[in-house]
């Protein structure tokens, strides 16, 4: 075949590859993904690239070539030829191709995984549109602290840029080589910067004396940083939002915790908020249908006839935590300002002793405006001052609205709430429908302690056991209380028949003898609320345990339950789990 014909078919080649190009353009625009060659000044300005002394000819994957040092506006991504492209050229490159010499090696840049062209750029082009895999080149490596991959685009630049900056500024990958801090949002870098520079802040008071940044780099990383990319990998994040980095979730749950501990006036700690962004990233990700039907439950349900969360919640919560021995770390404790409302922060005092926990206050008024007044700013200081005096860790916080609408929001962010059991449920139908009380233990996610005018020393506790789903939360959670608080026990039940009892009995004693807890075990007939008020009381046990409302909503309402009538006689605290 003559020189003038070669010439001619790869002229015919040039042609189809700019319909190509063409095409390719077209595409990128409808799919919003890059089209072009990337800057290699641009690039390497970005990453703070360093060019090394080493040139070396190797076989480099010609998909590997992202970009050009001066002529990447004439070609695509895939080196397709644009109209800036001589068509003599391009083709003559082409016709050399197919003799005894070939394509001689071209001169690339090395940043990362991925090359930039120097010289050779149509040898290139014409190598993709032949099908070649590699090519020869000689290769100068240009180092830099981040990585770079060739399905990088312009937007990713951006990042990569931030974060060699960051780098830059903090040493980090000097410090603790092998960290990685990559973000998938622009801007957020300031924003890591900002808490170690805060950490840096809060260290020099801790140890009063200037820290030098780089140890505040190391001790943010070390004891900020992955403690809590621990809790992020524990918890499921990463697998609920797969296409972000630890880095990323680390500052999404850092802002979801403080915009969570501002509106609550409390602290939270990082595993809860873990648990809540997954809780609404589950909420938000349901089918319209699903969230649908939930909006017209809730619309044709009354409040007070909501079944509440899920029998087992709180226990699951405990055990997702790992490791840890105490179960109760935050106790809510709503404060009502009257004289014989304390005995609720009293009995919460001495359970924060037991348990070595953090007490939450809370108290609810009804305006903004009542802020300022006397007796508000009196209850502060009588908490404070109860808290300080008890040498317990505590916090009142002062909210506007109703107050089971509070105590049941913030049951989601701490272990147990202790109210004090001044109004029982009514033993009239329609008020017992409109009971507080009812209300927050449906609703609640952790156990509820209501303590009567008198607190309790906890020490010989009455579990009403039944079998029932919420009995056995109260089951597992007495095993519990019997090792870390040294306290007695004693398991009543009410049944049919001598073999019902003797069941129910049965399933409680081979649970709490594997747990190696010793019990005394009671068993009587009739009203089941008098037989635990009797046995309470013979057996001198100054506490009762039992499982929440087992019943229907409505059916309670209308009949009745157990529970109501417990709380409208109980002369000693209830603890009631779900």
């Amino acid at each position: 075949m003559s020189d003038e014909l070669k010439f001619m078919l790869a002229l015919e080649d040039f042609h189809q590859a700019r319909q190509n190009a063409i095409l390719e353009q077209l595409t990128a625009r409808l799919s919003g993904k890059p089209d072009r060659l990337l800057s290699y000044d641009e690039v390497r300005q970005k990453l703070k690239g360093i060019e090394s002394n080493i040139r070396r000819l190797e076989d480099i994957p010609v998909d590997a070539i992202v970009g050009s040092v001066g002529r990447y506006n004439d070609f695509t991504r895939k080196f397709l030829p644009k109209e800036e492209v001589s068509g003599e050229r391009w083709s003559r490159v082409l016709a050399k191709s197919e003799t005894m010499e070939g394509l001689p090696p071209i001169e690339v840049y090395k940043i990362g995984e991925g090359y930039f062209v120097l010289d050779g750029n149509h040898r290139v082009s014409v190598a993709r549109q032949i099908g070649m895999t590699h090519i020869q080149a000689y290769v100068t490596e240009i180092k830099t602290r981040v990585p770079f991959s060739p399905d990088d685009d312009p937007d990713k630049l951006i990042l990569k840029a931030e974060y060699a900056d960051f780098l830059e500024r903090t040493r980090l990958d000097e410090i603790r080589p092998g960290a990685n801090l990559q973000l998938t949002a622009p801007g957020k870098y300031g924003v890591l910067e900002e808490h170690i520079r805060v950490h840096q802040y809060f260290l020099g008071l801790e140890r009063q004396q200037d820290i030098a940044f780089d140890e505040a780099v190391a001790s943010f990383y070390e004891n900020v940083y992955l403690p809590v990319v621990e809790i992020i990998r524990n918890s499921g994040l990463l697998r609920e939002f797969p296409n972000r980095t630890e880095a990323d979730l680390y500052l999404w749950l850092s802002e979801h915790r403080a915009a969570v501990q501002a509106r609550l006036e409390m602290e939270v700690t990082p595993e809860r908020a873990a648990k809540d962004l997954i809780e609404q990233k589950n909420t938000q990700s349901g089918g319209v249908v699903t969230r649908i039907g939930k909006a017209l439950k809730k619309s044709l349900v009354p409040d007070e006839l909501e079944t509440g969360p899920p029998v087992g919640s709180w226990r699951r919560n405990i055990l997702e935590r790992g490791g840890e021995q105490r179960m109760v770390r935050d106790i809510l404790i709503p404060i009502s300002g009257e004289a014989d409302g304390w005995t609720a922060l009293d009995q919460g005092i001495l359970i924060a002793y037991k348990e070595n926990a953090r007490l939450n206050g809370l108290h609810v008024i009804a305006d903004e405006e009542d802020l300022a007044k006397d007796e508000v700013r009196a209850l502060q200081y009588e908490f404070d001052s109860r808290c300080a005096q008890a040498n317990v860790t505590g916090h009142l916080t002062i909210a506007t609205g109703t107050v089971p609408e509070h105590i049941t929001e913030r049951t989601r962010w701490n272990d147990a709430v202790v109210i004090n059991l001044k109004y029982p449920p009514s033993k009239e139908p329609l008020a017992r429908l409109a009971s507080g009380i009812r209300k927050i233990l449906r609703r609640s996610f952790i156990p509820v302690l209501l303590t009567p005018r008198q607190t309790s020393r906890l020490n010989h506790a009455l579990l009403a056991y039944d079998a029932g789903p919420a009995s056995r939360e109260a089951l597992y959670l007495a095993a519990y209380l019997v090792h870390a608080w040294q306290m007695s026990l004693s398991v009543f039940t009410v049944a049919g028949t001598e073999t019902e009892t003797e069941t129910i009995l049965s399933d409680a004693r081979e649970y709490l003898e594997n747990a190696d807890v010793q019990a005394n075990y009671i068993h009587q007939h009739g009203d089941v609320a008098e037989g635990i008020l009797t046995s309470a009381e013979e057996n001198q046990c100054d506490w009762i345990m039992a499982g929440s409302y087992g019943l229907n909503p409505l059916l309670e309402v209308v009949w009745g339950s157990t529970l109501d009538t417990l709380l409208q006689n109980t002369p000693i605290p209830v603890l009631i789990t779900r």
